[in-house]
């Protein structure tokens, strides 16, 4: 069974892992050429709509840890299935933003378990 402590552990490092990532980012991307254009490919494009969308996912992280989750993961996981699909090969390096999305689902879920067990022990 999982703890209260090991899941706030669980939170701790995803918020952490997430932060590290924003600051890291963030820079990268305001530097580039933040704007999608026609000059770029569609690969470079669909990136440079992805990237914010989990840029915010890290900040939401903060407050609502399930959204957060969702709004890292799923861009992330749909510009790997895009980037399939159109042959080209995944940027591998975009599952680094993963890990703090699935430490953030994962938290949640637990969390949730974890309360509903406590919840149905008083009742």
């Amino acid at each position: 069974m999982v703890t209260k402590k090991e899941i706030k552990k669980l939170k701790l490092s995803a918020r952490i892992s997430g932060t590290i990532l924003l600051l890291i980012i963030l820079p990268l991307y305001l530097g580039g050429y933040p704007l999608p254009s026609f000059s770029l490919s569609f690969f470079e494009n669909l990136w440079l709509i992805i990237i914010p969308i989990f840029l915010a996912g890290f900040i939401i992280g903060w407050k609502w840890e399930k959204l957060a989750g969702y709004t890292i993961t799923i861009p992330i996981i749909l510009g790997f299935v895009i980037s399939i699909i159109v042959n080209k090969s995944p940027a591998i390096l975009m599952a680094l933003p993963l890990i703090p999305g699935i430490l953030y689902l994962t938290y949640y879920y637990q969390n949730n378990k974890l309360n509903t067990k406590t919840n149905k022990k008083f009742n």
